[in-house]
């Protein structure tokens, strides 16, 4: 998942999400305005992959 920063609503489906015992573990990408705005695709893609290295 991935949100613009201080998104209300993403908090909220996070957290909801963290309660579900059977929930698959998702990564979350957290970008400012300004990255969302050039377009968060590398921000994405790299945390992706950084995850899969871990």
């Amino acid at each position: 998942m991935h949100a613009p920063l201080g998104d209300d609503h993403f908090n909220v489906m996070r957290s909801m999400l963290e309660r579900e015992r059977d929930f698959t573990p998702v990564t979350t990408s957290v970008v400012d305005r300004h990255v969302l705005a050039r377009g968060s695709r590398e921000k994405v893609v790299n945390n992706i992959s950084q995850k899969g290295e871990e």
